[in-house]
């Protein structure tokens, strides 16, 4: 399993980001839109406007900076 930050900011202004452990971006789409309750067709707009990213793996107890520039980006 990977770790996925999903972000994406709703019509409001509210941020609705979310890490997912998950097996791929697909899934942690999934994930996302079940965490939030989004009816059908709602999540459509992460499409348009949110981004998936995998965070690299970090092992436990390490201290370690993740530069913005090595975050792989999967949508948009």
């Amino acid at each position: 399993m990977k770790m996925f930050m999903v972000c994406f900011t709703n019509d409001d202004g509210e941020n609705q980001d979310l890490f997912v452990q998950a097996n791929s971006p697909e899934e942690a789409r999934s994930l996302w839109v079940q965490h939030y309750d989004l009816p059908p067709n709602e999540d459509a707009q992460l499409d348009q406007r949110g981004y998936i990213f995998e965070v690299p793996a970090v092992q436990p107890g390490d201290a370690k900076a993740i530069c913005w520039s090595d975050v792989k980006r999967y949508l948009n």
